[in-house]
């Protein structure tokens, strides 16, 4: 809990964060390594850099298993340890790739079934997975009698506990071996939501260290390697210097405008006791749009503040009267026109608005020109009024508009809703002890549009949003287990250390 200090005799907090669209970049990058992180495409993957490579690369962009062919397909495949694996899904914001052994696509009873084992510098197991008993030409066949751990199939057979086998067959585990699945895959296994063919189809999760990538690579090429928390160095000297941000990719993300308040949180030096309890309070530096630009700087991100500390806060109540609604409307105006997408956080303070029904008018008189729209919970329960609010087709009828790409709703310690034109849904939360939640939804809104200013298309694929979302929901989490808002906000690494076996699933 926190008090603010607002200067100005009024305090705005609906702001409106412009993603700009990115000039083209040149820093004297090496123009032949350059040529590796251009974005690409291979069959269903999109927007894809080193150290992914294809046929097209040239030679000095190849780095053994990350090659991606037959490009055709929908999912091309990738040659790791001499094995040939399916590609489902790569995220390289966290150095992640979901794949599935080309032996078992099609079937989970192979001809000449061999054990598979990925051994390779770069690359690792992810602890989202889970190791999967399966057992090939077992003789004699048996039928298992603990439900839900293990299911006699035609050919072969599975245990989702090798204890069992263990303590009660073991001629078996001379024909068992142990494959990798996605542990919310093994989950839905066990309780017989899923055949073994499914699950295996849907792959496991292979993670693998960019740090180590790029400085390998800059020390082929003679350089020293430096590292910051948003970006990697190559050092040459000179115009022979490589810089690349810490997701693989050459510094040209869409430019996050924040424009708003700043302001003072003033925060009690002790937790859980009132304001008027309080023994003493300590200044912490906050406002929405502030939070925000600050929280996606830390999160390796490009952005930027528009305000002024103490004389002009342009936010929610910026809409009540003039001659701030009219700049407000000035300065939307002017970022559609370039192109900019707008993205909304109506962070309502009630006590402001001369009533709850001018708060709601003019919240939402902007709401049809937004692209994307994050609310809290009890902001959700206050606009749709006496409908339900867990309710998706009421949400969708009372707040999604045709212009509108996502709406987010954001839920606490409990995650968030999302919602598009083609789907929705929920993404969980990160379990913390929390200390003040002040800064918690600036921080999710930080985390959100940072990984849409990398790739505003994730909104249309809806793996690669949950996990934008979950991403997003991690930094609210960190958030709050500190007090205070901007020094809360936590850095890219707390927040993939945070994430580290956690599914967005």
């Amino acid at each position: 809990m926190s008090f603010q200090l607002i200067f100005s005799p009024q305090f705005y907090s609906i702001f409106f964060i412009l993603i700009l669209l990115p000039t083209s970049y040149s820093n004297g990058v090496d123009e032949s390594l350059m040529d590796c992180f251009h974005p690409f495409s291979c069959g269903d993957l999109k927007n894809l850099s080193y150290p992914f490579w294809t046929d097209d690369h040239p030679q000095h962009c190849h780095l053994e298993g990350f090659e991606l062919i037959k490009c055709e397909d929908p999912q091309p495949l990738i040659l790791i340890s001499g094995h040939e694996f399916r590609v489902l899904h790569i995220n390289q914001s966290v150095y992640r790739m979901t794949i599935v052994r080309i032996d078992l696509w099609e079937d989970t009873c192979p001809k000449n079934f061999v054990n598979v084992t990925l051994e390779h510098p770069f690359l690792h197991y992810s602890k989202t997975n889970q190791n999967l008993t399966v057992f090939f030409n077992c003789i004699p066949w048996i039928e298992m009698p603990c439900e839900n751990m293990v299911q006699r199939l035609v050919d072969p057979f599975y245990a989702t506990d090798p204890f069992v086998i263990r303590d009660n067959f073991q001629h078996l585990r001379k024909c068992g071996t142990s494959v990798q699945v996605n542990k919310t895959n093994f989950d839905r296994l066990r309780n017989r939501k899923l055949n073994l063919l499914e699950a295996l189809k849907q792959g496991f999760d292979m993670e693998y260290d960019f740090y180590e990538i790029f400085c390998s690579k800059c020390k082929d090429l003679g350089g020293k390697c430096f590292k910051s928390s948003s970006d990697l160095l190559c050092k040459h000297g000179g115009a022979n210097d490589i810089q690349a941000n810490t997701n693989g990719k050459l510094p040209n993300n869409l430019l996050v405008v924040s424009f708003g308040e700043m302001l003072m949180d003033f925060v009690p030096t002790v937790g859980g006791v009132s304001l008027a309890e309080a023994p003493a309070f300590k200044m912490s530096p906050g406002g929405a749009p502030a939070n925000v630009a600050v929280g996606i700087s830390r999160l390796g991100g490009s952005s930027a503040f528009i305000g002024k500390a103490g004389i002009f806060h342009f936010g929610s109540i910026s809409l009540i009267e003039e001659p701030c609604r009219s700049a407000h409307l000035a300065a939307m105006s002017i970022a559609r026109k370039s192109g900019s997408i707008l993205s909304y956080d109506p962070n309502l303070r009630l006590p402001l608005w001369p009533s709850a029904e001018a708060a709601r008018e003019g919240i939402k008189s902007i709401w049809d020109q937004a692209d994307v729209i994050k609310i809290s919970e009890d902001e959700l329960t206050f606009f749709i009024e006496d409908d339900d609010t867990y309710d998706d087709n009421v949400v969708m009828e009372k707040l999604f508009r045709p212009n509108l790409k996502l709406l987010v709703v954001t839920e606490g310690s409990k995650g968030c809703r999302y919602y598009t034109k083609t789907f929705k849904g929920r993404v969980p939360g990160i379990k913390v002890k929390a200390v003040d939640t002040t800064g918690a939804g600036d921080a999710f809104v930080s985390g959100m549009l940072t990984s849409l200013a990398s790739d505003i298309k994730l909104i249309e694929d809806e793996k690669r949003l949950r996990e934008a979302l979950l991403f997003a929901n991690a930094c609210g989490a960190l958030t709050v287990t500190k007090g205070g808002a901007i020094p809360a906000l936590p850095t890219k690494e707390a927040v993939l250390e945070v994430l580290k076996g956690v599914a967005a699933s």
